[in-house]
């Protein structure tokens, strides 16, 4: 008599013999597929899909394959950005050290004032915090093609838990709570706080005053949920990466940091920190903010997205379902656009009269109407410093995460 999992064994066998043939048969019936590394017979490409630092292999395989590539809120959260900032300043004159930590605690405290409570106390704003990051961090190790057979292979979600590989159930399971925890605490706080009759000011006060709106509109309470937890993972840890990026940047480069401060100076004065209204007069501080976003893109392969329909672009056929990845790492460090794209230069988004040239597309925050003007603000804000520092020689860690942010 045949045990379970010899059965098991030879219906995955037929299924893929069956799908197999489905793919030869549909092959012949549309252009080609985009070129790239050659695929296996029964696994395509999914061994050879990068874990580490993936966005490094995807570019040089575009250029081994000749890839392609293609007010009111901002008035009212101004005021807390700048409060915010101004705390972090003094935060890192006492401990310097500490920098990543508190650029961690200034990005959730902006972005959960914008989102959730611009009064929410320290102690819960640290616990809602935990919550994103322990997500955030979950979501990050997952979500690339490469990360996991199952990413490659989604008919395997279908194998029982205990059978050997399966461990991705127990993964999925514990991302579970994390990102419910993520949606649900910090959602059910506010309603909280609005039945005692508490003013929020915030992202989810308007969107729940205007449930009934929404409803009508066909968007649930649980998609309201789903749209203030992304704002804040996708505010708070983009601007922790970003800020860290530009601590890094200028402990390698000097010269940029010193010519960021004396135009601030010049500008500015040296009594008072700039704000948003010296923006405009600040065109080397803000050519920084764009090499800081181009040098190391917070998002490198930003979000991969999935075709609603069969396309065609460039004679190449892109079947439906299909997951698209925009490489936004390669995008930037395009030497035609960019010379020595490795080196950080903030002059390249300048001209020869040092103002600023037309080049101002963030793209690592996704295109079009997506783009963070929120997150750029906090990052503007951020590059400054006090003049009298003690300057201190110091070992920099210069490795990044291989995750989504």
């Amino acid at each position: 008599m045949e045990t379970p999992l010899s059965v098991l064994y030879v219906v995955l066998t037929l299924l893929a013999i069956v799908l197999l043939l489905k793919k030869w048969q549909s092959s012949s019936l549309h252009p080609p597929y985009p070129p790239g590394p050659k695929p296996s017979l029964i696994s395509g490409n999914a061994q050879e899909l990068p874990k580490v630092l993936p966005w490094l292999k995807y570019a040089e395989w575009a250029k081994e394959y000749e890839g392609f590539s293609k007010k009111e809120t901002k008035i009212m959260h101004e005021p807390i950005q700048i409060l915010k900032v101004h705390e972090l300043l003094h935060q890192l004159l006492a401990t310097p050290e500490d920098f990543m930590t508190h650029f961690r605690n200034v990005a959730g405290a902006i972005v959960m004032a914008a989102v959730y409570d611009k009064n929410m106390s320290k102690s819960t704003i640290e616990k809602f915090v935990a919550f994103s990051e322990h997500a955030a961090d979950k979501l990050s190790q997952s979500i690339f093609p490469g990360a996991a057979v199952v990413n490659a292979l989604p008919i395997l979600r279908h194998i029982p838990t205990w059978f050997p590989g399966a461990r991705f159930h127990t993964f999925a399971a514990e991302t579970r709570v994390y990102t419910s925890q993520m949606l649900e605490v910090p959602f059910q706080y506010v309603k909280d706080r609005m039945v005692a009759g508490i003013e929020l000011s915030s992202l989810a006060e308007r969107f729940l005053k205007r449930k009934s709106i929404f409803c009508q509109r066909g968007m649930s309470e649980e998609d309201l949920k789903c749209v203030t937890a992304t704002a804040f993972v996708g505010g708070a840890d983009t601007t922790v990466s970003a800020a860290g990026t530009f601590a890094y940047a200028m402990l390698l480069n000097p010269d940029a940091q010193k010519k960021a401060q004396d135009e601030i100076d010049n500008v500015v004065g040296r009594n008072q920190l700039p704000d948003f209204s010296d923006r405009q007069n600040l065109p080397y501080v803000e050519a920084v903010l764009r090499e800081v976003m181009r040098w190391h893109p917070v998002t490198p392969l930003g979000l991969a997205h999935s075709t609603s329909a069969d396309d065609v672009y460039n004679g190449y056929f892109i079947p439906k379902g299909t997951s698209v990845i925009p490489n936004i790492w390669s995008m930037t460090h395009d030497e035609s656009r960019y010379p020595e794209p490795d080196l950080f230069k903030p002059e390249r988004f300048l001209d020869e009269n040092g103002q600023l040239t037309t080049d101002d597309t963030i793209i690592t925050f996704g295109f079009g109407r997506r783009e963070q003007e929120f997150v750029q603000a906090a990052i503007w804000l951020v590059q400054r410093r006090k003049r009298g520092e003690q300057e201190t020689e110091m070992n920099v860690d210069d490795s990044y995460t291989s995750g989504l942010i």
